[in-house]
């Protein structure tokens, strides 16, 4: 699952969980197709025995405070799977390098081991931050010739 438009005002300490609005595919049924206020989750359905989780952030940069990312199991947050917890990265200032080398955003990714599930268990991921701004998520170059790979994205595998 991606995000296919930023995510905008992810105030400062705040938890957020992800909604996902594009699925590249489900062959398991692990995505539910409705109700929307459940596009923040992968389901587990019969049948599935074990899954690993992956999940990828890019943040807007700024250049205070840390960055969280983590997927939680069963909205219980003694049960979080794969963490993450970052500094910001300050922006260079020498446009002279290449965009690519300029820190323009800071990215995120986890992965969690082979984990054991039941059917109807679901998994959420969600982010915070405390730079003291609003920041946003899944920026995307604006150019539309420039073919870039959605970089906030939430994927599950199903291994049994």
């Amino acid at each position: 699952m991606t995000i296919t438009q930023p995510v905008t005002g992810l105030n400062t300490d705040v938890i957020y969980t992800l909604t996902w609005d594009d699925l590249q595919y489900d062959t398991s049924g692990l995505f539910p197709s409705a109700p929307p206020s459940q596009l923040d989750r992968f389901v587990i359905p019969a049948g599935v025995s074990y899954v690993r989780l992956s999940a990828n952030v890019r943040w807007e940069n700024n250049d205070d405070g840390s960055r969280l990312l983590y997927i939680v199991k069963n909205d219980d947050l003694t049960n979080i799977m794969p963490f993450s917890a970052v500094n910001a990265i300050p922006k260079d200032t020498d446009t002279s390098l290449p965009l690519t080398l300029q820190n323009l955003h800071t990215s995120q990714n986890i992965t969690s081991p082979i984990i054991p599930v039941v059917q109807g268990d679901f998994f959420q991921v969600r982010v915070y931050q405390n730079s003291g701004a609003t920041l946003q998520l899944g920026k995307h170059d604006p150019d539309p010739t420039k073919k870039r790979l959605k970089s906030t994205w939430f994927a599950i595998e199903v291994v049994k």
